[in-house]
């Protein structure tokens, strides 16, 4: 056995390319040619990117590279990519362009209702659109009235899990005569999901959700206060980066109001409290129903799975009742009040 040991001691001194574990070297992703990064870096999110470049200066470096960002923007957003491409040709993008920034616009799987979205007469006397601070993006879209309800987007890119459709809009009194609306979101085919009209697009319909008769007559939804609603269903993209169509209408001869859209996103349905249809507020102030039996208060987190009851999501903020109030929490007596 000694004999043995001695044999590859001598072995590896008259042969020292044998000697593998003396020659080899440890590699490090710093390592890794330029190129093949690349590659790499094109399956990650934005933000995935810039938590990779926090680990050293070379790969801070690596990623302050405009080709690369363009390169993951022509692989996962191909539609914004041909747009952007389009307007510089045409001589409509006169800035020097930041494929960095017009990736990121897009990293967070949202839509702005009042930029991005296909809205049908937008324009008064049926639409606004409303510059306003309290957007994320500096405007928002305001129904006025109109028959014809349809607005619908495209999110493009979206990684692969598991998602569920969220609205933030602002419901105001005069919405308590809508009818019911349509909430859908559907996957888009990589190879359709460059036709410019966004009703050719085809797609398999994941999600399709219809509001209670009488969910605009809600008042802990009618509430002149922004809420966040997270629409039943879930979405699930498996391989590769998919695209989702996603459509809030009601196309009839009845007349709608009282709706503000700020912006729509996906959501992991991982984040989300209940299966059922969720609303959530997001003033930290109170706010308040006048009823002819006293003032009503909430600023909670609830999930509307029926149509006559609300449930507590122990949120944040709790529910409660100041003064007397019905029993069955009616609130036919709030609107005749009124």
């Amino acid at each position: 056995m000694e004999q043995q040991q001695q044999h590859q001691q001598l072995s590896w001194i008259k042969h020292p390319e044998l000697n593998i574990t003396q020659n080899k070297k440890t590699k490090s992703i710093q390592d890794i040619p330029r190129e093949i990064l690349y590659l790499i870096f094109v399956w990650l999110t934005g933000a995935d990117i810039e938590n990779i470049g926090k680990c050293s200066r070379t790969l801070q470096l690596l990623i302050q590279d405009d080709y690369m960002w363009n390169a993951m923007t022509k692989v996962r957003f191909p539609r914004l990519y041909e747009e952007t491409l389009n307007e510089m040709r045409d001589g409509r993008e006169n800035k020097p362009l930041c494929w960095r920034d017009i990736y990121m616009v897009k990293d967070e799987n949202r839509l702005s209702a009042a930029e991005h979205m296909v809205i049908t007469h937008i324009k008064l006397p049926y639409w606004r659109i409303v510059h306003s601070n309290e957007s994320l993006y500096g405007a928002t879209a305001k129904l006025h009235s109109v028959c014809w309800f349809d607005v619908r987007g495209l999110i493009e890119g979206v990684p692969p899990g598991k998602y569920r459709v969220q609205w933030r809009m602002r419901l105001s009194l005069s919405a308590r005569w809508n009818e019911a609306f349509e909430f859908t979101a559907s996957i888009i085919p990589r190879n359709q999901s460059l036709t410019p009209d966004l009703d050719d697009m085809g797609g398999e319909k994941v999600v399709s959700y219809i509001t209670p008769p009488k969910f605009y007559a809600r008042e802990d939804v009618v509430t002149n206060t922004w809420i966040l609603v997270t629409i039943p269903g879930e979405i699930e993209i498996k391989d590769g980066y998919a695209d989702i169509r996603v459509s809030h209408e009601k196309k009839t001869n009845f007349w709608k109001a009282g709706i503000e859209l700020d912006w729509v996103r996906l959501v992991p349905a991982s984040e989300t409290t209940s299966d059922g249809l969720l609303i959530d507020y997001e003033s930290r102030h109170t706010f308040y129903w006048r009823t002819s039996h006293g003032m009503r208060t909430s600023s909670s987190s609830h999930d509307l799975t029926t149509e006559d009851t609300v449930y507590n999501n122990n949120g944040m903020w709790s529910s409660s009742w100041c003064g007397d109030s019905d029993n069955d929490g009616s609130v036919d007596d709030f609107w005749n009040d009124s």
